[in-house]
């Protein structure tokens, strides 16, 4: 169990039976444990332009918060990184380009 990486803290609705807030610790993934990426790029410019295709990849959904911005190189892939925000995700990983 340990250390976890995460802390959330979750809130009852006003609308709510329960009072007070509760806290929610755990592990995010670290981003290069997703391997084998690929996304086709299009005349996409930066990682955000490519989030719908690589969600669709991932199967599911990255927000522009969740990931950094950055120019796409013209060939060989680019490197998808976590901001401090994500919830999920932490780190980077390797997306390729495919045809």
């Amino acid at each position: 169990v340990g250390v976890r990486n995460t802390r959330i803290y979750a809130l009852p609705t006003l609308s709510s039976l329960y009072v007070g807030r509760i806290s929610i610790t755990y592990d995010r993934i670290n981003f290069n444990t997703v391997t084998n990426v690929s996304v086709v790029k299009g005349s996409a410019t930066t990682v955000h332009q490519l989030l719908p295709a690589i969600n669709e990849e991932l199967g599911i959904a990255l927000a522009t918060t969740d990931v950094v911005d950055a120019a796409l190189p013209a060939s060989g892939g680019f490197t998808l990184t976590a901001t401090s925000v994500n919830k999920l995700f932490t780190g980077n990983t390797t997306v390729a380009y495919r045809t």
